[in-house]
């Protein structure tokens, strides 16, 4: 048996319920690539998700990580990434998704600490 590369898919966008394009497309592309890789799937979420997306992506994913929500930690943390959120969106004219998973929730620093050690062939980030 010939091993297979190893993918991760890194995304804030979770494929259940696949009830959007965005979310439907995260499912698509990784029973796409479970034919070819090893697929691991990183997101962010709490800790009911987790089980809840283990179980769900268990037939197209060979691991799932999903980091805790550090806008979502308390009320302070809500409103301060929210107020944040919206003064980044009318600085840069992004949208204030943008200021939560790039600058807080998927940061480099954060990707390159839960995923230490491990190595992949690809990845694909998903937004």
């Amino acid at each position: 048996m010939i091993d297979k590369k190893k993918i991760i898919f890194i995304s804030h966008v979770h494929p259940f319920p696949a009830n959007s394009g965005q979310s439907q497309r995260v499912l698509y592309s990784l029973r796409a690539a479970k034919e070819f890789f090893s697929v691991t799937f990183l997101t962010v979420g709490n800790e009911k998700i987790k089980s809840e997306l283990e179980s769900k992506l268990k037939p197209f994913c060979d691991e799932v990580i999903v980091l805790p929500y550090l806008t979502q930690s308390s009320q302070l943390s809500r409103y301060f990434h929210k107020l944040n959120g919206r003064i980044y969106s009318l600085l840069t004219g992004l949208k204030e998704s943008n200021y939560i998973f790039g600058k807080v929730e998927l940061t480099e620093q954060r990707l390159e600490q839960a995923l230490k050690g491990r190595k992949f062939d690809v990845a694909l980030f998903e937004y």
